[in-house]
């Protein structure tokens, strides 16, 4: 049977952007660290050497992006701009690199190589994935919906994982083979703009609504209605003088003040069918309506 619930609007985005920043991992991995290995002395300390920058670098932009990318706005945009801008430098720096191979000579040249063909593009792809993980938790938590092993967390590393491997299949095997390191890195720096050129989807809203508002000898009286965006219930609130004096759920009438809802929770656990209740004061009447609803039977008296 087809799944027709509603799916959380940002996993699909949050999916494709997260395989195109493990691709552009693959195609930096494949095509800087196999250019730079092409001038090692020793293949196994270079192997060694390109893999701990690359790890290095990813994991202290993970650690540098994490409070930016916890903001209330997160620099998604920004940050894409950022990963395709050095991995256009890599693949400027790698295409000179092979048409002058004079430039490849001494340690200096390898240390800066290391840095901007490896290094640089692996901090700045680890600084955009903690944007990218608070805007979809941001859009899911906006759409109140239940998605599982769908999380945004897993959502991303499920993306990353992919496009890494896709990645490495397509510029190992095809890509640098034919076209080299420079135009595959000047390739995959493009392809990292593109999310910077679609445009942004706001977070979704809460729209409220007032449904009643007079004047009393108590003071204003306001009726709300609060529709969230997603599956959430829209909640209906009682206002005496801007003060909330009670909350339900429209479809389930369900309360919404915490202590009412607790209130509800140990009557329903411990009262038995057919209990006598006595309220000191209504509280809008939210309580005793919901014991009069669960038991037909209970004998209810509210003193106001």
């Amino acid at each position: 049977m087809d799944d027709l619930s509603p799916k959380p609007p940002a996993r699909w985005p949050l999916l494709g952007q997260a395989a195109l920043a493990g691709g552009g991992l693959a195609a930096l991995s494949i095509a800087g660290g196999g250019l730079f290995l092409q001038d090692a002395a020793g293949l196994l300390p270079a192997v060694v050497g390109v893999f701990v920058t690359i790890v290095t670098a990813l994991a202290v932009g993970l650690w540098a992006g994490a409070p930016g990318g916890a903001s209330s706005e997160p620099p998604v945009r920004a940050r894409w701009f950022g990963a395709g801008l050095t991995l256009g430098a890599a693949g400027v720096l790698a295409t000179f690199w092979e048409i002058f191979p004079i430039l490849r000579e001494g340690v200096a040249a390898a240390i800066f190589a290391l840095l901007v063909l490896v290094a640089a593009p692996a901090y700045t792809l680890g600084l955009l994935l903690p944007a990218l993980l608070t805007w979809a938790e941001q859009r899911e938590e906006a759409a109140e919906a239940d998605s599982g092993v769908w999380e945004p967390l897993g959502t991303l590393v499920v993306g990353l994982l992919g496009g890494l491997a896709m990645g490495v299949l397509l510029a190992g095997i095809f890509l640098v083979p034919y076209l080299g390191p420079g135009p595959v890195l000047l390739g995959t720096a493009a392809a990292l703009l593109l999310p910077t050129l679609l445009p942004e989807a706001p977070l979704p809203e809460t729209a409220e609504q007032v449904l009643y508002e007079a004047e009393s000898p108590i003071g204003t009286i306001r009726v709300v209605e609060i529709v969230y965006p997603g599956q959430r219930q829209p909640e209906r609130r009682l206002y005496v003088n801007d003060e909330e004096e009670s909350g339900e759920l429209v479809r389930s009438g369900a309360p919404t003040l915490p202590y009412i809802a607790a209130a509800e929770q140990w009557l329903a656990e411990t009262a038995t069918p057919g209990d006598s209740y006595l309220f000191l004061g209504g509280g809008a009447y939210t309580l005793p309506r919901r014991v009069a609803e669960r038991d037909s039977g209970a004998r209810i008296t509210v003193v106001e």
